[in-house]
């Protein structure tokens, strides 16, 4: 009884013991599987981890890339900093973009941009050649590059060798083995390029997984889409640039454009001493052109010029055309000899090229050279300018050389300029007459020694019909210019200039409306405003076309500045004003004063002196008031 007690506890003892047991066994399973649970979500957790740093860099080279666009940066520039970002940043292998040049069958792809990982540099060992000089021709269809092209879809493969098949580039059996082992388990992605609808190029790279998941391949499509957006912008911010420095009309360079080049083309030259030649040319007959058969053939007619120009022009030389019908052209390291060849190239190109509709045209050529007809580039553009237009005087399509400064180029300058007006009927005269009087002038000579009162003559002719009550003022001005200038030691190369532009101004003084010039009252405001403004703009619209502009603006535009600076515009004071507009200023109040005006009547010789020496020091310079008193 009592034993049959004992093992009746020790047998409950054991169903205990068991029961224990496999709740323990219970809980151990349930244990394990919240352990493997627990590890599978953190293998979850650090998968998400990597892949939201992969976005994060992703994120922060977008960012990058985004910043070097919107800088302005040149394409180039915003490629590598593409490549670059998808190796340093995103952990790819390399990252090459390849681009497409050229047209239908004779497309090809070339390599824009690449960059590689440290640890692929054995790979251009192991290549032995220069990537950059990687070619494949559109027509090579078993090329992976092209079909990636071709297809426009992304394409994966595991053999970067199929990047050579049918390119200049040939490998050897061993060099694949050696890529084969070294790219082992490695994705090589291929992503087509799409600019504006058309095949930019691929984007291919080298993945360091062997498979990529669609969010990777989302992320290459991203950056794919980049590559597009830069060329997008770098196509338009270059389409702006050129507009900018284009003429609209031709496809020439622009004057802005032409006035930078030569500028920089001079101290080039200046700095190594080689010589440059400049050629300006002028349509011929352009007003008869668009008179006879309408605007739309003066534009063929001009536009025949700029093709002329393109068809002659080395790559590095600088056609431009300045507006209307005129044009011009930089020939960098061209010498005289040089210039005339192609100049008289250019001529004959001209002439031997109909226009549709119009027949034949011609045109007047100038051509100069820096170092040998000048050392000043404004001063060589005057030259040719001249040279252009006694091309058209003496009987058009033909070339003349600019000739080196002399004491005769004022008086070619007036010449040209006197003529212009009545050519283009500017000053109102009798027809016949005005025949006449051209006539005289295309047969005077530079040399001829009565030049000077021929000038002076038809000068005073001109401004007499305007402002009756100045009688033969133009040759006494001249003098004492003359003698102003010489007792400052002026040059006479500068003498010659102030001639000139004494003589401008005079003539632009009687461009003025009449209701201006002989008004019988005061003068209103904006009447004032026009006066003050009239001599630029008068050689500016006047004198421009015959190319005796530049340096009489240099001399008239400081006209209404006075010597204590309460002038117009008020930039310039005292010796900062040039020396030769001071002299003209006071030269010209003094003939003013002495002149009789609908206002009122002529001053004498000794109330003009004296109303400029109290203004001396104030609106003129005191040292030419003085000798002006010491010659009258």
């Amino acid at each position: 009884m009592v034993f049959s007690k004992f093992f009746n506890k020790i047998k409950s003892y054991g169903e205990k013991i068991s029961e224990f047991e496999n709740v323990v066994s219970e809980e151990r399973l349930s244990y394990s599987q919240v352990l493997e649970r627990n590890a599978a979500l953190q293998r979850e957790i650090d998968e998400r981890m990597d892949e939201l740093q992969q976005a994060n860099k992703s994120i922060l080279t977008l960012q990058n890339i985004w910043s070097t666009m919107n800088s302005s940066e040149p394409l180039n520039e915003v490629l590598k900093t593409i490549s670059h970002g998808m190796t340093a940043n995103l952990g790819y292998l390399n990252a090459v973009i390849f681009q497409l040049f050229g047209d239908g069958k004779d497309a090809y792809l070339k390599i824009r941009e690449s960059s590689y990982a440290e640890s692929l540099k054995d790979l251009k060992h192991i290549l032995n050649k220069n990537m950059s000089d990687f070619s494949v021709s559109v027509k090579c269809k078993d090329n992976i590059i092209i079909k990636t092209m071709s297809q426009q879809e992304i394409v994966n493969s595991e053999k970067f060798e199929d990047i050579f098949v049918g390119t200049n580039f040939s490998l050897e059996a061993q060099q694949i083995s050696k890529i084969s082992e070294m790219l082992k388990d490695k994705a090589i992605v291929f992503i087509p390029i799409i600019f504006q609808k058309k095949t930019f190029g691929v984007l291919q790279v080298i993945s360091p997984r062997s498979e990529l998941g669609d969010t990777e391949l989302n992320f290459l499509n991203l950056f794919a889409k980049q590559i597009e957006l830069a060329v997008t912008i770098a196509d338009l911010f270059q389409t702006i640039k050129q507009q900018a420095i284009t003429d609209g009309l031709t496809g020439l360079y622009n004057r802005r454009h032409f006035d930078q080049c030569l500028a920089n083309e001079a101290k080039r030259s200046l700095r190594l001493k080689q010589p440059f030649t400049l050629i300006t040319l002028d349509l011929d007959h352009l007003k008869v052109i668009n008179d006879n058969y309408g605007h739309s053939a003066g534009d063929a007619a001009i536009i025949g010029i700029a093709n002329a120009l393109k068809k002659n022009a080395r790559q590095i030389d600088i056609p431009s055309r300045f507006g209307g019908e005129e044009f011009g052209v930089i020939l960098p390291g061209v010498d005289i000899d040089g210039g005339k060849i192609a100049a008289e190239r250019l001529r004959a190109t001209i002439e031997n090229t109909p226009i549709e509709g119009i027949g034949q045209i011609t045109a007047s050529i100038g051509v100069g050279t820096l170092l040998t007809h000048s050392d000043n580039v404004q001063e060589l553009v005057e030259l040719v300018d001249q040279a252009m237009y006694r091309a058209k005087r003496n009987g058009r399509n033909q070339i003349q050389v600019a000739q080196a400064w002399d004491e005769n180029i004022w008086k070619r300058q007036a010449l040209d300029l006197l003529i212009h007006l009545l050519e283009q009927k500017l000053i109102h005269i009798d027809e016949k007459h005005a025949d006449e009087l051209i006539e005289k002038l295309k047969n005077t000579n530079t040399t001829d020694k009565n030049i000077d009162d021929i000038i002076f003559l038809v000068v005073d002719e001109f401004v007499n019909i305007y402002e009756p009550y100045q009688k033969g003022n133009v040759k006494e001005k001249m003098d004492m210019i003359v003698k102003v200038a010489k007792a400052i030691e002026i040059s006479q190369e500068d003498i010659d200039k102030f001639k000139m532009a004494a003589i401008v101004y005079d003539i632009s003084n009687i461009m003025l409306p009449e209701n201006i010039l002989l008004k019988d009252g005061p003068l209103t405001d904006a009447e004032k405003a026009e006066i003050l403004n009239h001599p630029i703009i008068a050689a500016k619209e006047i004198l421009a076309p015959i190319g005796t502009a530049s340096n009489i603006i240099a001399l008239l535009e400081n006209w209404n500045e006075y010597y204590d600076g309460s002038g117009i515009p008020g930039i310039l004071k005292g010796e900062e004003i040039p020396i030769g507009t001071a002299i003209l200023v006071a030269i010209n109040a003094y003939f003013a004063l002495i002149s009789q005006r609908p206002y009122r009547k002529a001053f004498s010789k000794a109330i003009a002196l004296q109303i400029l020496g109290e203004g001396a020091g104030k609106k003129w310079n005191p040292r030419i008031v003085e000798i002006i008193r010491n010659i009258v």
